[in-house]
């Protein structure tokens, strides 16, 4: 949501994100194959605009169930403490998101104890 709250815990999930925490590699839930980009389990998110219910919006308890999960995954509760983080880290992103999108998959390279995975281009939503 686009409120103070909302807003802070934006730059927390950028915080988890850049720190490996949002997504994992293991079995589909989907799919049920092996050696797949999942969505951690530890991080809540939100696939739908509408209606409610586990992945979607509205959502009451949403940021309170959030912040708690990132509570667990020692993403520090300080938004300035994180966005710190955060600006001293995009000199080093930079470059490697340039690189990234000249080739025809893409890398994500979590920090610990995560392994590097392979991400086909087409498996990447594209705007229209």
């Amino acid at each position: 949501p686009n409120t103070v709250a909302g807003r802070d815990l934006l730059v927390r999930y950028q915080y988890a994100f850049l720190h490996g925490l949002s997504f994992a590699v293991g079995r589909s839930l989907t799919t049920g194959l092996d050696d797949q980009v999942t969505w951690s389990v530890g991080v809540p998110h939100k696939t739908s605009k509408h209606g409610g219910g586990a992945f979607g919006l509205p959502d009451p308890n949403y940021i309170q169930v959030a912040n708690l999960a990132m509570d667990r995954l020692n993403v520090p509760r300080d938004v300035q403490t994180c966005r710190q983080w955060i600006q001293q880290q995009q000199p080093q992103q930079q470059p490697r998101l340039r690189l990234l999108l000249r080739h025809p998959t893409r890398t994500i390279v979590p920090q610990q104890p995560h392994r590097p995975i392979k991400l086909p281009l087409d498996l990447i939503p594209r705007k229209k």
